[in-house]
């Protein structure tokens, strides 16, 4: 949820003086300059084509595993799980990974991550084969999923600074944004339509498929890198891995301790972070109790749509000194959509809802990213951000399991046998999980009190 200029081109006659005192003939032909995005290489784009595939196969089986796990429970607790297992590894393990990934050699981080990978769509294939594949397993996959992430993303992000010089780096940002979000907006309804098609284990083999050829182009740009070597024993590496991750979370305690108004922004952040998680996580069952899944599809392309539409504005609209307004303000607009879910029915209305609540995150996160990265020491940068996203991961876990629970255990038997909340069933827009439909409303509550405290709150509003 988070993202030099240089000097003036030279005079015609400069550029000759400058070839003079250099020694070079000023009447030697001029030679061209290299495009903008070509001169980042074809090491950057090898590994760059190669993620990207692979990561539209990971992007598909995600969203073809959810379908499944709800289609065969029927269960939103069941359907939450697999979310709590792809998280609570990762807030185990992202404060380590992130130190232990300098530690260690890059690209055997990501060889090794992408293998394991590949390795349990092959089991899962063969548990499907047998049909022997049980919730439980996607658990497990899930949760070795979400450590291997943890390792291969900041490898990924490190490897690709490490094969460009410094001024490259924005385009390189950007291309990689345009891939990631080109990725969000069409893999769910190309899953979708793939999945009526194919089945599960047809989208597994193509993820496989795409793990051997995008393999095959990040072996190769590491084959024509020549970075250097990074490797000093993993043992070793782990031990002061271990030590930095608890020395630098005792720091950043300090650091907040200090400082009231980035104190309230981290509380602010983390409880609207979870309280969009929880919708975006129970919007899948709600839809599939009702519509089909290329259906689901749709509506998820249409909220990667409005995070890309978002994320556009703020790159031209941005204006830092109102960016805390910007925030709660966007913050009120996302928490009426989640709660105005739970009213409606309709994909073309789900659609619309999504695409407004995608772009208003996009633009929370970029604003909350700008404001993080200027009122907080660079030399504390990542820490902070470890922090914000493990809080972020380790709350979103606890809130979803618990409104879950919530769903299946009290608010479906309300509905069902009449009582309290019978009174606010003719309201709700769906028939089918209209505990879930109830739960959104809910959700979207909870989100304007807490924007509401936001602009209550002096020193969040002090930040500029």
């Amino acid at each position: 949820m988070l993202e030099a200029r240089q000097g003036a081109p030279a005079a015609p006659g400069g550029m000759y003086e400058a070839a003079a005192v250099a020694g070079v003939d000023p009447g030697a032909p001029v030679p061209l300059a290299e495009p903008p995005l070509a001169g980042l290489g074809r090491p950057f784009w090898l590994l760059w084509v190669g993620e990207s595939i692979t990561s539209l196969g990971t992007h598909l089986v995600q969203f073809a595993l959810g379908v499944w796990i709800y289609q065969h429970t029927g269960s939103v607790l069941s359907f939450a799980g697999s979310l709590v297992a792809s998280l609570l590894p990762t807030v185990l393990v992202m404060p380590v990974a992130a130190s232990l990934v300098d530690r260690l050699e890059r690209r055997r981080v990501i060889v090794v991550a992408d293998c394991v990978a590949a390795c349990m769509t092959l089991l899962m294939i063969y548990l499907l084969w047998r049909g022997q594949l049980q919730v439980v397993h996607l658990y497990a996959f899930a949760a070795v999923a979400s450590v291997t992430n943890a390792f291969q993303e900041p490898a990924y992000q490190a490897s690709v600074a490490g094969l460009l010089r410094e001024d490259q780096l924005t385009r390189a940002t950007g291309t990689m944004g345009i891939s990631t979000t080109t990725l969000g907006i069409v893999a769910p309804t190309l899953a979708g339509a793939l999945l009526a098609v194919l089945g599960l284990p047809g989208l597994m083999l193509l993820d496989l498929a795409a793990f051997v050829v995008g393999s095959t182009f990040i072996w190769r740009a590491f084959a024509l890198a020549r970075v250097p070597q990074q490797e000093r024993g993993a043992a070793s590496g782990l031990k002061a891995a271990v030590r930095d991750s608890f020395r630098n979370l005792a720091d950043t305690r300090r650091f907040f301790a200090g400082s009231p108004a980035l104190s309230c922004l981290l509380l602010y952040s983390v409880a609207q972070t979870v309280m969009l998680a929880l919708a975006s996580v129970m919007a899948m069952p709600l839809i599939l109790s009702n519509h089909s899944v290329q259906s689901l599809g749709g509506v998820l392309t249409a909220g990667a749509a409005g995070a890309l539409t978002g994320s556009l504005l703020m790159a031209l609209l941005d204006n830092p000194r109102h960016r805390i307004g910007v925030i709660l303000l966007c913050d009120t607009v996302l928490a009426a959509c989640i709660a105005a879910f739970g009213l409606v029915d309709g994909v073309v209305a789900y659609g619309v809802l999504e695409f407004v609540a995608c772009a208003a995150g996009a633009i929370v996160a970029s604003c909350s990213y700008a404001l993080w990265m200027g009122k907080v020491p660079a030399t504390r940068h990542g820490s902070v951000l470890v922090l914000v996203g493990t809080l972020a991961a380790a709350g979103t876990s606890v809130v979803t399991l618990t409104a879950a629970s919530l769903a299946e255990a009290v608010l479906k038997p309300a509905l069902a046998e009449g009582g309290w909340a019978q009174a606010v069933a003719p309201w709700l827009g769906v028939q089918q999980g209209n505990e879930i439909a109830l739960l959104f409303v809910l959700a979207g509550g909870l989100g304007l009190l807490v924007a509401l405290g936001g602009f209550a709150c002096k020193p969040l509003r002090s930040l500029r």
